[in-house]
């Protein structure tokens, strides 16, 4: 049967699920004050008027209750409130200080006594700081928090590692000025509760802000400005409501500071300098690198009309310098002149001849410059840079809010961001630079019709663009040099060499990415309170627009196993475009969502939560009927235009249930739990780089059949030969089956004394039909033998003739193939604690913890290595293989927050101003480490793709047990210890060399271990009406100055070559910069406050 998905059927579902709806309760960029008036035995008294007053703008809400003496008063935006009931026969009672959190619901209930209604009580007990409402695992991070914490960076998305369940990706690509972070999204991204970080949504004022790649939103070097701007943010972690859609991770949940009744701003600077930092251990040798960082700006915000318009304004500026270390392998002296090491010992060198064709291209690769320069036991050495990176952004906030009637109110957001970031490359050869700029602008209008039934629609628009990376200018000649290219007319290309660092060529010759993400997002949600049930449906539509073109390797790029084959130029693969130009592809997809939820609070301890959501996508378009795929991975001929595949997502129905149970009755205990299932959407994002690199609208060829002749100049006549044989196409799974994640929670919530609260629970997931990601699908495919997996690799005892070879690959008639198939899977299980105590009695304290296993078949989205750990093309001929923990995961993970107010001393004498306004804040995190793959360079499988990989043989015994490294110090950085991995054998019988058992993730990066620390010196004066505070602040970063390491790099990994002989102990597991956190670093700042 064919099913078409039209507007009208839409239309028709939705309008019948709306009509099943009662009632309604969760908010995203607001918060619900909620609860149940009863009299001093207990029963409930109905008809009471419940009056919510924002005690910063003075806006009035009120409500009634109903016949069960419940209220709720949704879309209220977040901040402090006083509340008060009144009801004839009893007197009236007022809670203040009711703290409403973004997207919280806050329960705040009254016992009234009987008396006159003008006689007034004010309750003096604080609301509960535990969620007796919902299962929504949704931690908040506040106003206090986000100012006062050290913060490295200003960015305010970070402070949500402070939460359980929440780590950052330390394995994503370094910010530099190359496509290798562009490509796969700017921002610093994130890990919520073992998801990918592209299934996470960040939201501000309830408008998506993901990026063109579908992560964690970011300007140009990562951070996201505008800490003055957000008032506050939650983490949903697990367990989401129904209202919220696109997501199958975490939601960050952000509100911009508004304007209120009086005047209010800060002006400030924040500035860093190496003179107060200590050496990074990748450093030049007996030198700092030089950082040099100015974050200045300004807010203000307050009334335009009195109780009814109010405004807010903020802006940030940096400007930074910052010599980044960065450590590369280059060849030495011997190496250069054809000496190299005999054997991995290096007991001894032998004399290479070095052919002439690659003596001009050695010009390009640095001398070392530290540690052994010309060692007599290493073909390579290090050379160590400060590369400078300088960069300068902008970022402006807006909001404005009127209350246009007692019944109508209007709010609306833009935010600016515009920054820019040049650098020279890691071998100083030129100069390049990355462009980005954010926009954001929202509008949101909220009509009471009853005290029972509120409307909330919302427009918004959010447009991402990334430039990277852009070609400056030169700052070695020969990089400018058309006769050292590999392509007629270019200068020099890409050169990968098997232990050494690779070259990132000459001018343009790394593929510039230009992304432009327009996102137009619509909602309409409508709040219903019914008796014990507060309900809440709507509909949501969103429409993506993304736009990019890109470059792959325009100079083209030759891939060496090794300094040997490099000598004799006898390159294992050369690729480049056959036509030279960029590739537009403008995609289209639209995104709808209907939902409903009911909180039904059956008892007054038990409420369950129960919610649907139906989330249809369109297939992705191209705006010039640009798409060509390969209907299946074996055909010989491509599929012009759409669709990319039929629509599988017409089924998404997504039940969410829960329940929040106070089991004592007392609201200090709360036993909540919950599932839910959230689609995985098939999105332009996952498409990107197969729409931009497809035959036959951008040309590019791969060829492995070369000999030593064809390096620099004869591969690209060979690849043109080849023709489509060697052309590069994509396949994307052409019968998808619908992606989801299946979620579910136990948890226990408790007040302790002194304002504690403690949470203790089990978090999980499963995800099912996920994105796999593959740069390169068309391998030759293997023999199952009796060791595994065989191939006809170097030490073959019955080797056949590259045409062979090539006919054995899964598709012989083409070259390279791109994939996306959605058919991946997760595990994720989670023990999650956390300790808070909310600010009082000078103090506020959080301690997370959290132990978690995340299992899957490849963590990659975008490309085959979205993160920097990623193997880019793990094997679909081999799934056993691919089964691994996680590239992002962190098995143990303990953050610890907290701010003292120092004690003050007696007011009114000179000492006092300097004795008092004292806070001392800070951050300790430990971690485990995150996981790496043992790699073999070049091609020991004779697999003959543009992307190969290998892995050696994991041994077991003495010292090779556990995870398989070994102590380390800064003279002596290998990691990886060596002695547990071999080159694979050959089975004797057959003669097939066969895929070690090492496994993808298999070894355990070194740990994190950083205390941040503030001391804030806060002193207030009265010029005129209003008082002004001059807040001094002095930040250390990495306070014990600790070397956290990142996982080595792709060519740290490597440990073989492909002919088996053991690489250089110099690079073979060795931990190389840029560290996973700064050194010691020193902040000062200045801000006065009004």
């Amino acid at each position: 049967m064919n099913t078409r998905f039209t507007p009208i059927r839409f239309s028709l579902f939705a309008l019948l699920l709306l009509a099943t709806a009662v009632v309604s309760f969760a908010q995203v960029s607001t918060g619900t004050i909620a609860g149940t008036i009863t009299d001093s035995n207990g029963a409930v008294v109905p008809n009471a008027t419940v009056v919510i007053t924002d005690t910063a703008t003075g806006i009035v809400t009120k409500s009634v209750t109903s016949a069960t003496g419940f209220y709720s008063v949704p879309n209220l935006q977040i901040g402090p409130y006083t509340v008060s009931v009144s009801v004839t026969g009893f007197s009236t009672q007022t809670a203040n200080d009711v703290q409403l959190n973004v997207g919280a619901q806050q329960e705040v209930n009254f016992a009234l006594q009987i008396g006159a209604v003008d006689v007034k009580i004010v309750v003096n007990s604080t609301p509960p700081s535990i969620d007796l409402v919902t299962s929504t695992n949704m931690p908040v991070v506040d106003e206090r928090t986000i100012v006062d914490l050290p913060l490295n960076g200003r960015d305010w998305t970070s402070l949500a590692n402070l939460q359980p369940g929440v780590a950052s990706v330390r394995t994503q690509p370094a910010v530099a000025v190359t496509n290798q972070r562009a490509n796969r999204g700017v921002g610093n991204q994130l890990t919520v509760g073992g998801a990918r970080p592209q299934q996470n949504n960040y939201r501000v004022d309830g408008i998506s802000i993901n990026d063109y790649s579908n992560g964690g939103p970011g300007g140009v070097i990562g951070s996201n400005l505008g800490v003055d701007a957000i008032q506050e943010f939650s983490v949903v972690t697990s367990n989401a409501s129904a209202d919220y859609g696109k997501t199958a991770g975490g939601i960050i949940n952000a509100v911009t500071r508004g304007g209120t009744s009086k005047l209010h701003g800060s002006v400030y600077e924040f500035i860093r300098n190496s003179a107060l930092d200590a050496r990074n251990q990748f450093d030049v040798p007996n030198s700092i690198a030089e950082f040099r960082r100015n974050q200045f700006g300004a807010s203000a915000g307050g009334p335009i009309l009195h109780d009814r318009t109010f405004i807010f304004a903020d802006y940030e500026g940096l400007r930074q310098y910052q010599g980044i270390s960065i450590t590369s392998s280059v060849p030495n002296s011997d190496a250069r002149n054809g000496l190299l090491c005999i054997n991995a010992a290096c007991a001894s060198k032998v004399q290479n001849t070095v052919n002439p064709a690659v003596t001009p291209y050695l010009t390009f690769y640095p001398l070392p410059n530290t540690g052994v320069i010309d060692s007599p036991t290493a073909d390579v050495g290090t050379f160590a840079f400060n590369t400078p990176q300088i960069s300068h952004e902008n970022f402006y906030t807006g909001r404005l809010d009127h209350k246009i009637t007692d019944n109508d109110s209007l709010t609306g957001t833009y935010f600016y961001d515009r920054g820019d970031l040049e650098s020279p490359d890691p071998f100083n050869i030129r100069i390049t630079g990355n462009l980005a700029r954010r926009t954001l602008a929202t509008v949101d209008e909220s009509h009471v019709f009853s005290a029972s039934l509120v409307n909330s629609a919302k427009f918004g628009f959010s447009r991402v663009v990334s430039i990277a990376p852009t070609t400056l200018s030169a700052i070695n000649p020969a990089a400018s040099n058309t006769s050292l290219g590999f392509v007629p007319g270019l200068p020099v290309g890409l050169i990968n060499i098997g232990g050494v660092s690779n070259f990132q060529g000459g001018l343009k010759a790394t593929g510039e990415f230009d992304f432009h993400l327009n996102s137009y997002q619509f909602y309409d949600d409508v709040n219903f309170t019914h008796g014990k049930h507060a309900i809440k449906f709507g509909f949501a539509f969103e429409r993506l627009q993304n736009n990019q073109l890109g470059t792959s390797n325009p100079n083209g790029q030759f891939i060496f196993s090794s300094l040997a084959t490099f000598l004799s130029a006898t390159p294992t693969s050369f690729n480049s475009p056959i036509q030279q130009g960029t590739s537009p592809r403008d995609l289209r997809q639209s995104v709808y969502g209907a939902y409903l939820t009911d909180n039904y609070r059956i008892f007054n301890n038990l409420t369950l939560n129960l919610g649907l959501r139906y989330e249809p996508v369109s297939v992705p378009t191209e705006t010039a009927n640009r798409i060509a795929v390969l209907p299946a991975v074996s055909a010989t001929a491509r599929r012009l235009g759409s669709p990319y595949f039929p629509n599988s997502s017409f089924l998404n129905i997504a039940p969410r249930v829960g329940f929040a149970y106070d089991p004592f009755g007392k609201g200090n205990t709360s036993v909540r739990g919950g599932y839910g299932i959230y689609d995985t959407q098939t999105l332009n994002y996952l498409y990107e780089g197969l729409s931009i690199f497809t035959a036959p609208y951008l040309l590019l060829g791969n060829i492995t059949a070369l000999a030593s002749g064809d390096f620099p100049n004869n591969a690209y006549t060979k690849e043109n030969a080849a023709g489509a044989v060697g052309l590069r196409y994509a396949y994307a799974d052409q019968h998808p089956k619908r992606g989801y994640v299946q979620q579910y929670s136990l948890n226990i919530q408790q007040t302790l004394p002194y304002d504690f609260t403690l949470q203790v629970g089990y978090a999980g997931s499963r995800g099912i039909h996920l994105p796999y990601r593959v740069d390169d699908i068309n391998t030759v495919q293997p023999v199952k033998d009796s060791i595994g997996y065989g191939f006809y690799g170097p030490n073959c005892t019955t080797c056949v003739s590259t045409a062979t070879l090539t006919s054995q690959k899964l598709n012989p008639n083409v070259g390279q193939i791109s994939a996306v198939f959605m058919s991946g899977y997760s595990h994720y299980n989670s023990l999650q604690a956390s300790l808070n105590k909310r600010f009082s009695h000078s103090t506020q304290l959080g301690v997370s913890y959290t132990w978690a296993k995340s299992i899957d078949d490849g963590s990659s989205s975008t490309f085959g290595d979205t993160f920097a750990n990623s193997v880019s093309s793990l094997p679909t001929w081999a799934p056993d293989r691919r089964r691994a923990i996680s590239d992002f995961i962190v098995a143990h993970n303990v953050v610890v927050n907290y701010l003292y107010e120092l004690p003050k001393v007696k007011e009114g004498n000179g000492v006092s101003y300097l004795a008092n306004g004292w806070q001392w804040g800070g951050i300790f995190q430990f971690s485990t480490g995150e996981p790496l793959t043992p790699l073999i360079s070049g091609d020991p499988l004779n697999l003959k793709s543009a992307d190969t990989f290998a892995f050696p043989d994991r041994l077991k015994g003495p010292g090779c047990t556990g995870n398989p490294v070994k102590s380390f110090n800064s003279m002596n950085r290998q990691f990886l210890n060596t002695a547990c991995f071999a080159f694979p054998t050959y089975n004797p019988v057959t003669g097939y060399t066969h895929l070690g058992n090492a496994g993808r993730n298999s070894v355990i990066a070194p740990n994190l271990n950083e205390f941040d620390t503030s001391l804030v010196k806060n002193t207030t004066f009265k010029p005129w009406e209003h008082p002004i505070n001059l807040q001094f602040r002095a930040e250390l970063f990495n306070v014990a100055n600790h070397t956290n390491y990142g996982p080595p790099p792709k060519a740290g990994t490597q440990l073989f070559n492909a002919s088996g002989a053991a690489l250089s102990a110099a690079t073979a597991g060795v931990l190389v910069g840029p560290t996973a956190t700064s050194s010691r670093q020193a902040q000062f700042a200045l801000k006065v406050l009004f």
